[in-house]
């Protein structure tokens, strides 16, 4: 394992990046992001170094621990917009909307329309409940309302009427 900490003191003591790359077999950019890092701690000097040992050095480079970015988010409730989505007008976009809207208020952060979409759909795909119907060709018919009534202009009455519509399968 290379001793990064002796390749900083290498260049602290006088070395070029490059010659110090080369010494220590590393390539010229490993010693350059060393040298960020070090000055990113305050170590500026060779005296700076005198009291750390390689273990302390490569401890204090490594990136601190943060939690994931979805950690950061509030995670919407896809059961609550499951159920949502069964009721007549309501659409992902509606739903978006809503938590968008609730998490502002509560100073959360919230996920974007195309990431909350994202999630809904695969939570919908494992929550997928289907069952296969077996039918015989002209045995039975199958009749629904097809949604809320749509409006009409009935040019014999001279107003707008509402119809409703069936589908069947």
């Amino acid at each position: 394992m290379t001793d990064n900490l002796t390749i900083v003191r290498a260049v602290y003591s006088g070395l070029s990046q490059r010659q110090a790359a080369a010494t220590h077999h590393v390539s010229r950019n490993t010693v350059a992001l060393l040298l960020r890092h070090a000055e990113a701690q305050g170590w500026l000097t060779l005296e700076d170094l005198n009291h750390l040992d390689n273990a302390t050095f490569s401890k204090a480079l490594m990136k601190p621990t943060s939690p994931s970015r979805d950690a950061t988010f509030k995670m919407p409730n896809y059961e609550h917009v499951h159920a949502e989505l069964a009721k007549p007008h309501v659409t992902l976009k509606l739903l978006w909307e809503e938590y968008a809207q609730k998490c502002r208020n509560s100073g959360y952060q919230f996920y974007m329309e195309t990431q909350f979409r994202r999630y809904y759909h695969k939570f919908a795909r494992v929550h997928k409940a289907t069952i296969r119907l077996e039918h015989k060709p002209a045995l039975s018919l199958e009749v629904d309302w097809a949604g809320t009534k749509i409006a009409f202009f009935d040019s014999e009455v001279g107003k707008m009427s509402k119809a409703s519509l069936f589908v069947s399968v």
